[in-house]
């Protein structure tokens, strides 16, 4: 598919990925990220979908959702997830919101 984000999750994030838990996905506001989630401008890159991967195997299993939102998150906090993960992010994060493909 064209305009496809692909990620690599860990096991623990890709399991609940897709869930009502976890519909978005959270990254630290690296210089790598920046080259993947913004145009030299400042704005943000245009993606379609994006391709989730479980963690580097041979055949990783992969899940591909809709974005409806990207957006950096103004503030620190941990967000609180049903099976006890937490997940702390601080200011700036990339926040990657995604939706099941109808």
């Amino acid at each position: 598919m064209k305009n496809t984000l692909k990620l690599v999750l860990t096991d623990q994030w890709y399991d609940i990925t897709g869930t009502n838990q976890k519909m978005m996905e959270l990254r630290e506001n690296s210089k790598y990220i920046r080259s993947r989630l913004l145009n030299k401008d400042g704005t943000f890159r245009h993606y379609d979908f994006i391709e989730l991967q479980k963690a580097y195997r041979k055949n990783a299993e992969k899940k591909i959702y809709k974005i409806t939102k990207i957006y950096q998150w103004p503030n620190a906090c941990t967000y609180y997830f049903l099976n006890n993960i937490t997940a702390k992010f601080g200011i700036n994060h990339f926040v990657i919101e995604f939706q099941q493909i109808k």
